[in-house]
């Protein structure tokens, strides 16, 4: 074969350049071991599973980024996870420093949490706000397997220097966890980010986030 075995082609799907062009092989690039691992996940899941991968059943750049359930895994305990407490009783936050306040996040008990919390994120909603920055919903999503809501949002303070912002939350026992995915330079870079955290395939440019 071009590459020699599957973990030659894992470590460097570059490799696959040397050998006839052909536009199959447009998105394989050089990876880094963490982007190979979730590249290799994939790949196990849809073929356990007999699935097709999303994007109209073709591969793009989102297949080396980390699934939303791989980010914040259920099974591992929430001592271990870097959860900080919320502002929003019934909340919790990770990659968040700062305590932060989630006025869209629905009281415990809902019959159907996730679906709940995404009718509250209207355009123009405060996702969240802390004692440094305000965020307002700009779109919202639920991933396709129904276990977590994304959301991308600006944050309209002039002297923001990542004004764009993703997140998603996810049911971690009786706790809304809100995950910050990034601040982003551009919208275009934002918009980039929600798209492959739902699993989806990329089609726009890329950004100035991309080398920043």
């Amino acid at each position: 074969s071009i590459c020699g075995s599957i973990d030659a082609f894992l470590e460097d799907p570059s490799r696959l350049r040397l050998g006839r062009p052909n536009s199959n092989f447009d998105w394989m690039r050089r990876v880094s071991p963490q982007e190979a691992k979730a590249c290799r996940d994939k790949m196990l899941q849809w073929a356990e599973s007999d699935k097709k991968p999303s994007g109209k059943g073709s591969i793009g750049e989102w297949i080396f980024k980390p699934s939303v359930a791989r980010r914040g895994a259920v099974n591992e305990p929430l001592e271990a996870r870097d959860l900080v407490s919320a502002k929003t009783p019934g909340a919790a936050q990770r990659n968040w420093r700062i305590p932060t306040e989630f006025p869209c996040c629905p009281s415990s008990g809902e019959e159907r949490p996730i679906s709940a919390y995404l009718n509250n994120l209207t355009p123009g909603a405060i996702f969240s706000r802390n004692k440094i920055s305000t965020s307002v919903v700009l779109d919202a999503a639920v991933t396709d397997d129904d276990q977590a809501v994304l959301v991308i949002c600006d944050r309209p303070e002039k002297d923001a220097i990542k004004p764009w912002t993703v997140a998603t939350v996810t049911i971690e026992g009786s706790l809304f966890v809100h995950t910050s995915l990034g601040t982003f330079f551009s919208e275009e870079g934002a918009k980039k980010e929600f798209c492959l955290a739902r699993g989806h395939q990329w089609t726009g440019d890329d950004t100035i986030d991309n080398y920043c």
